[in-house]
């Protein structure tokens, strides 16, 4: 079993807005959980990231604590 799983990704603009994120989403968790890998996820966002958080939402995860970050 891993500790802290680490999922990093990023989406060519041209492929956004069509829902591969959300179903990656959905199969990376499903796949964690249905193998035993993990046991809990922790997901780190930025708070104006409002379209990963409605993917998370979406597929039902919940915010626990929002943290605003400041780059100088």
């Amino acid at each position: 079993m891993c500790d802290e799983p680490s999922v990093f990704y990023d989406l060519h603009p041209l492929y956004r807005k069509f829902g591969y994120m959300k179903e990656c989403l959905e199969k990376v968790v499903s796949f964690l959980f249905s193998n035993r890998l993990c046991n809990n996820l922790q997901i780190e966002v930025y708070e104006d990231n409002s379209v990963l958080l409605k993917i998370l939402y979406a597929n039902g995860f919940e915010i626990l604590k929002m943290k605003a970050i400041n780059f100088i």
